[in-house]
């Protein structure tokens, strides 16, 4: 009652029209106040980063395993289509379909294609950018890796290992060793490291050792790798080996090839990783979004 009394004084004080005008206004206040909130939201989320503002994209180009090859620039404005072919680039020693940009010195993956060209959009600031073309002059059959959607193992591109043995057995730490020594130096570009592998007392990402590996040479399971010291004492076939279950385990490949991966990446059995393996080897720590 006293509701109504006080609203029946308040419209005799003011002009009906008005008074008409104020109770809508109080009765959809949310509905009439929010329209314009939404729409400067949705205008908002279209452009997080405010209108469109002129930016000047810097790239360096790079065979991967081979080094520079030149620069460029983009003026364009924020929120458009980057897009870059490889065959504009024009260099016959990589592969012609895939590519990838990335933030300079390795930062966050702009995007990676294997369509023979890279579309990203364009940030809301000057930037400059690795436009990495991945060689093509050692016969690396990229497409090994991509059938089995490689990528890098736990997301990680710096890995932490430690000795771990099975069964029984053991064998010298300088197999291991090598190993890794190999494969950090195929991370290791001069312009770019792309990671690392690095040996501890232990705990880690995974362990590395000796063991049956289940009647063959070496197996990798994730949480570990093992050589089967039962191959015999010569070093460069355990190495061989070791260097075959751990490129596996880090990339989340397996036989690449159609067979033993040492087939491809060390085929003599010496314990050296080929330039085949090396170009593998990065092409993952590349393409990989894991930073």
């Amino acid at each position: 009652m006293v509701g109504i009394i006080a609203k029946k004084t308040l419209e005799q004080k003011i002009k009906r029209r008005d008074f008409f005008e104020i109770a809508a206004r109080a009765a959809g206040a949310i509905a009439i106040g929010s329209i314009p909130i939404i729409n400067a939201a949705c205008g908002k989320k279209d452009s997080p980063e405010g209108p469109a503002v002129p930016v000047t994209l810097q790239f360096e180009v790079y065979n991967l395993t081979e080094g520079y090859r030149t620069s460029f620039a983009r003026n364009i404005m924020s929120g458009q289509n980057v897009n870059i072919k490889i065959s504009d680039l024009r260099y016959n020693d990589v592969d012609s379909h895939r590519i990838a940009v990335r933030e300079k010195n390795m930062g966050p993956l702009a995007n990676f294609s294997a369509t023979g060209e890279a579309n990203f959009t364009a940030p809301g600031q000057n930037m400059n950018y690795d436009v990495i073309l991945f060689n093509a002059s050692n016969n690396a059959h990229y497409q090994w890796m991509d059938d089995q959607n490689s990528g890098l193992y736990m997301s990680k591109r710096n890995y932490a290992v430690f000795r771990r043995d099975f069964d029984g057995q053991t064998g010298p730490e300088e197999v291991w060793a090598n190993v890794f020594y190999q494969l950090n130096a195929a991370l290791d570009l001069g312009w770019v490291k792309l990671g690392s592998i690095y040996r501890q007392p232990s705990s880690g990402d995974f362990s590395y050792g000796y063991g049956d590996s289940f009647g063959h040479a070496g197996v990798h399971a994730g949480a570990y790798i093992t050589v089967n010291s039962k191959i015999g004492p010569d070093e460069g076939a355990m190495t061989t080996i070791g260097l075959a279950e751990a490129f596996e385990n880090i990339c989340k490949v397996q036989n690449i090839g159609g067979d033993s991966s040492w087939h491809i990446i060390c085929p003599n059995l010496d314990g050296v990783l080929n330039h085949v393996g090396r170009d593998l080897f990065a092409y993952v720590f590349a393409k990989d979004s894991a930073r």
